[in-house]
């Protein structure tokens, strides 16, 4: 189900800032290894990859969200 990778990605990018890093320069090639609905890469790729994610408050809290109700891995 591609709701669970974009929740893995999400987990991933808040907790390692090399992979936000690498998401911020070449999007469309990590993105393509999951398999995600067009939708799901549009809202993605609308994220600032190379800010951090995890600053409450800001726009991207949503995404904080999704990670915190994630099972643990």
């Amino acid at each position: 189900m591609s709701e669970n990778a974009v929740k893995e990605i999400i987990r991933k990018a808040i907790a390692d800032a090399e992979f936000r890093t690498e998401l911020a320069r070449d999007f469309a090639e990590i993105i393509d290894q999951y398999n995600l609905t067009d939708e799901e890469k549009a809202a993605l790729k609308s994220i600032d990859w190379s800010k951090p994610l995890s600053n409450c408050g800001d726009h991207h809290s949503k995404w904080v969200h999704i990670y915190q109700q994630s099972p643990e891995e």
